[in-house]
């Protein structure tokens, strides 16, 4: 059997009910979830996705909000650290990537470390300003400062890109959601449901 491949085409409902489909999967993945922290919003405040597909400039000291848990943070930090950045990794965890597997996290926490990357776990943010943003321990409370801030980047994971399943939904016989479009998780799951 034959795939008929449509490669530069926006999906719609309009386009998607021009093919008069029996069953609709829809795959279209997840976008940064932005927290509602004061000043969120700011210029010079990106995501994870911005530095690793280059889609925004990066400052030379960098502020990594590491809130996924998983290899994403450290992934940028080590991205950045690479060329030449100053990097400080916070997180409200114990340390940033809990959810990584404990051997690759121990050669990934290396690797950050002897590039120079700052830790600094229980930590949170409170509000993101110009050049600073105000952090308070997740133990304490205790707030401080940190200054000389160029950018921030957040990594707090997606959110599901679910806008073209809802507007479909009730109105094709069969619909699926898959893969970050359903909820955005981690490479095993995809691999399952992929599979499935």
């Amino acid at each position: 059997t034959s795939v008929e491949v449509k490669l530069g085409v926006k999906a719609t409902p309009k386009s998607v009910f021009e093919f008069n489909p029996e069953a609709v999967i829809v795959a279209t993945g997840s976008t940064p979830f932005i927290p509602p922290i004061p000043g969120a919003d700011a210029e010079s405040v990106i995501s994870d996705w911005d530095v690793l597909l280059e889609n925004a400039p990066v400052g030379q000291n960098v502020i990594i909000v590491d809130e996924d848990h998983h290899i994403r943070g450290s992934s940028v930090a080590e991205f950045l650290a690479d060329r030449g950045k100053k990097v400080q990794v916070l997180t409200g965890t114990y340390y940033p990537g809990m959810d990584v597997e404990l051997k690759t996290w121990r050669f990934l926490y290396q690797r950050l470390l002897e590039k120079g990357v700052v830790i600094t776990p229980h930590t949170r943010v409170k509000e993101i300003q110009e050049t600073a943003i105000i952090v308070y321990h997740t133990i304490t409370n205790a707030e401080m400062v940190i200054e000389n801030v160029d950018t921030v980047v957040l990594v707090y994971g997606g959110e599901p890109n679910n806008q073209l399943y809802r507007a479909l939904k009730g109105k094709v016989e069969e619909l699926y959601a898959v893969g970050d479009c359903l909820a955005p998780r981690r490479v095993e799951q995809a691999i399952y449901e992929g599979h499935k």
